[in-house]
């Protein structure tokens, strides 16, 4: 148990530093596709799977992109914009916020910056968790890796 917490800390202040890298260098700005609901997660989840993959390279030497893995890189835009999208749904990202920014005082800045982080990391981790163990359900797996519909069909 001590060990899955700890990898979910070292997870999240990895994100931090990836989130605060983005937003350094614009990139969210660049990657604004619009307005609309759909947009708004769609940018997330590529700004998300981006970030993602350059954590797997610091982390593992492993790139999604440097292996040109199109179906994997989809899959991960998919899976992290519905993950956005789900966090603004339960409002739980709402609820990660209120609480760094009104009970643990931070700053709206630095609230925002670790909601978007904790978020990622929960798709990190879950998807993570959803490949890893065995015996999961197809249709978990298939919403982890939405590509892989076509081999159940």
């Amino acid at each position: 148990m001590t060990e899955i917490l700890r990898d979910s800390l070292m997870d999240v202040g990895k994100s931090v530093v990836g989130v605060s890298i983005a937003k350094a260098m614009k990139i969210p700005e660049k990657l604004d596709m619009g307005d609309s609901f759909a947009m708004v997660h769609g940018s997330n989840g590529v700004l998300y799977t981006l970030i993602s993959d350059v954590i797997d390279y610091a982390s593992t030497g492993e790139s999604k992109m440097m292996k040109l893995d199109v179906y994997g890189l989809g899959d991960n835009i998919v899976f992290l914009s519905a993950l956005s999208a789900g966090a603004e749904v339960t409002q739980a990202d709402k609820m990660v916020y209120d609480v760094l920014n009104k009970q643990a005082g931070l700053s709206r800045d630095a609230s925002d910056l670790i909601t978007e982080s904790a978020i990622l990391s929960a798709g990190r981790i879950t998807g993570r968790l959803i490949e890893e163990t065995p015996g999961m359900p197809t249709w978990l797996n298939v919403i982890r890796h939405p590509s892989n519909v076509r081999n159940y069909m």
